[in-house]
């Protein structure tokens, strides 16, 4: 009812039968009656590409500009592998090997090109099996990263082969050639520089403009999208790192059937915004763009209504008079997005999941190998609570637990994909998880489910249980626990007065509190020789 009189639509509106694929999952409480800004990210938020037909022309450019740099002619049979895709991974850059991490820096899977590494050759190469997110490490956070994450391995694998039918296997890198041996460091620089020349150069973005059907998706929902925010008096800002000319014919392509020119619906644009620089001092020099012919000016300033090359977030709020907690920016990018702006601006988020449809139906297909997997985690557990001496039946009984516990994580983790799920392995959350749930405020598969719901309308949040509240769920109430925190215990242990008075009189008697004393002097004594060597040296 207090909802209401606020103006705030309860949870319980017809909101709460949109379908799976259509809603907006909350980690966090939000009212978007409190949102008065919206901000937008363009590529694979705004703007979607084709899977995997995007993707797969990608590879081949990046493959093209890497045998353009000297690498062997036959890279260009290599095709793109459908089945391995995920994003959320780790490319150690050393070592030429792609990670699944979970929350604490385990590693879940670890490949080299496309071969799982086992267990044993895991320790070998991170003894542990634990690693850290430094700058060794190239996270492949987005579904940007996944055509290069693919380019990445693709090529690491077809010179494993080739190195090992030619004898020449080496433990930290791969010969390119015969005579041509480059380390995994190398290697990676190497396909990198080619990654950023097809993008940089401009052949890329090109190769996709000419060719909008094939390519792009031209999703309706987006203008439908933006027109009910305009109708709302929301205030609305596109920042993206995308070049103007590119950025322009993209969205002409997604508003070419509505009458208003897109950028309309757009209080203040921001291109080659440099992300996640932007959002902290930015770059150096801010532009103003022509949106007509293209031609940038120099300014000191952003201005609402503007449409701007470069800057920083503390022009945008400036031009918009922004207040931080009542926006909401949106983007697919969970560290150039989603983390800089909550921590750096304190920003509401909206994190874009593109695979997430992919992930619910995977995990509605698998939920009894998850109920089974929840019963021989229990039933292992048991095992080292009810058997106190150890003996090799004993273990070799756990031994079998723990291989099926293996064999059904694997089976699970398949269903996925090569790589397993986006979020889990087994019962274990992935790194990217974490990430979600402690940066985005909310997450859905595309920005436009917002259309599904009233922009008064209010995310409530279920509480997670932790680990202690699911065990005790478990218990039951029929065990009776000794609360040593409860208000009679409090009552029955705290000091008497004689207690009290006794410690007040030891403290204001300097005989009776030697040790206190003594230490006391000592420090003074220190500060005094301390203050002498200082004087002494200064009048040296």
């Amino acid at each position: 009812m207090a909802d209401q009189q606020n103006g705030v639509e309860p949870c319980y509106s017809d909101n709460a039968f949109i379908d799976t694929s259509k809603k907006i999952f909350p980690n966090r409480p939000i009212r978007l009656n409190k949102i008065g800004y919206y901000g937008f990210d363009m590529d694979y938020t705004l703007l979607l590409y084709k899977w995997p037909i995007y993707d797969e022309a990608l590879f081949l450019h990046a493959i093209d500009a890497l045998v353009a740099s000297g690498y062997p002619q036959e890279l260009g049979e290599l095709k793109y592998n459908i089945d391995f895709p995920v994003h959320g991974l780790w490319y150690d850059k050393e070592l030429g090997t792609l990670l699944k991490v979970d929350s604490f820096g385990s590693i879940l899977m670890c490949t080299r090109g496309y071969r799982q590494l086992n267990k044993q050759q895991i320790n070998q190469l991170y003894p542990g099996r634990f690693v850290t997110l430094t700058n060794r490490m190239e996270a492949l956070d987005t579904p940007f990263h996944v055509p290069a994450m693919m380019f990445y391995i693709a090529v690491i694998d077809y010179f494993l082969e080739e190195n090992a039918r030619n004898g020449t296997t080496t433990k930290n890198g791969l010969y390119i050639t015969q005579d041509n041996y480059k380390t995994f460091s190398e290697v990676y620089g190497d396909m990198k520089e080619s990654i950023e020349t097809v993008h940089e150069a401009g052949m890329f973005k090109k190769f996709i403009m000419e060719n909008l059907t094939q390519y792009v998706e031209q999703d309706p929902e987006v203008p439908k999208l933006l027109h009910k925010l305009k109708d709302s008096n929301k205030t609305v800002f596109l920042v993206t790192n995308s070049d103007w000319e590119y950025t322009t014919g993209m969205m002409q392509y997604l508003f070419q059937h509505d009458s208003n020119d897109w950028t309309h619906y757009f209080d203040l644009i921001v291109t080659n915004s440099k992300k996640p620089g932007f959002f902290t001092n930015g770059t150096k020099e801010l532009y103003k763009v022509d949106p007509k012919t293209g031609n940038r000016s120099k300014v000191e300033k952003m201005e609402k209504g503007g449409i701007y090359s470069g800057g920083n977030v503390a022009q945008l709020e400036d031009a918009l008079d922004i207040s931080s907690q009542s926006v909401l920016y949106i983007g697919d990018h969970i560290f150039g997005d989603i983390l800089k702006s909550k921590t750096n601006k304190g920003w509401k988020t909206f994190l874009v999941v593109d695979e997430l449809d992919h992930q619910i139906a995977v995990r509605r297909q698998v939920k009894p190998q998850l109920k089974a997997l929840e019963k021989l985690d229990k039933l292992l557990d048991n095992s080292y609570l009810e058997h106190k001496e150890e003996t090799e039946e004993i273990e070799n009984s756990r031994n079998e637990i723990k291989q099926e516990i293996r064999n059904t994580v694997k089976s699970i983790d398949s269903k996925y994909g090569k790589l397993g799920g986006l979020f889990h392995s087994g019962s274990r959350e992935t790194f990217y998880a974490y990430q979600v749930k402690q940066y985005a405020d909310v997450y859905a598969r595309r920005c436009t489910n917002l259309n599904g719901y009233n922009l008064s309308y209010q995310f409530h949040v279920t509480r997670a249980p932790l680990p202690h509240e699911v065990e005790d769920n478990h218990q039951g109430e029929t065990n009776e626990l000794e609360d040593n925190y409860d208000c009679h215990h409090r009552e029955r242990n705290r000091m008497t007065k004689d207690q009290a008075m006794g410690v007040v009189r030891r403290l204001s008697n300097p005989s009776q509190n030697g040790d206190v004393v003594r230490v006391a002097e000592k420090n003074r004594s220190i500060e005094n020789s301390q203050l002498e060597e200082s004087s002494g040296s200064e009048l040296e």
